[in-house]
């Protein structure tokens, strides 16, 4: 989110105007967001669904709904996403889709973007993304994409010699770092901005 896909766009203009035209209100969907915040759990639409006590065919018609209207409009996915990906693809590079967030609502999102055939790999997850690295990929050369900078925090203190950078596309809630306190190498608005760094 926020480097691929646009969150802010997916809820405000798709996923919130499904709970409302079922029945729910804007108060009753700000709080049940909250327990997701004030909990620390990943996010999930039907775990939603449950809290604002949908019946169980509602929340399957909802769900179906939500589908189709990913694959319908995928207005969310940045614009510059598909080609930069199949440029990076044709000079060779390998490319990993590593997402934190619910398996089941990442993998309906992935899915239904139509960007899941340009990645390698895709690893859904719940753990720390630097766990992973250091598990899966220590010793290989990586370049790494992220909004968060936490995690390229600690990335770049376990791992220096990847090569990090901190999306913070404009439109977005993701804040640009104070000059000269970006924990990343570089700090970039766009998947485009990486094609100038990576040959």
């Amino acid at each position: 989110d926020d480097t691929l896909v646009g969150r802010m766009t997916f809820f405000h203009d798709y996923y919130t105007p499904i709970l409302l035209s079922s029945g729910s209100t804007q108060r009753e969907i700000d709080v049940s967001y909250t327990y997701f915040v004030n909990n620390q759990k990943l996010f999930s639409p039907k775990e939603q669904m449950e809290i604002l006590g949908w019946r169980e065919e509602k929340k399957e018609e909802a769900l179906f709904e939500i589908e189709n209207i990913i694959r319908q409009h995928r207005a969310f996915i940045f614009p510059d996403v598909v080609e930069v990906l199949r440029s990076l693809r044709s000079r060779g590079h390998t490319l990993i889709l590593l997402t934190y967030g619910q398996q089941d609502f990442q993998k309906q999102k992935i899915i239904a973007s139509g960007t899941a055939h340009l990645f390698d790999e895709i690893i859904i997850t719940h753990e720390d993304k630097v766990e992973i690295i250091r598990r899966d990929h220590e010793g290989e050369p990586i370049v790494f994409v992220d909004d968060k900078t936490d995690f390229i925090i600690r990335l770049a203190e376990q791992f220096p010699e990847v090569q990090t950078f901190h999306m913070c596309r404009k439109g977005t809630p993701v804040p640009v770092c104070e000059k000269g306190k970006c924990p990343a190498e570089h700090e970039i608005e766009s998947l485009e901005e990486l094609l100038r760094f990576i040959p």
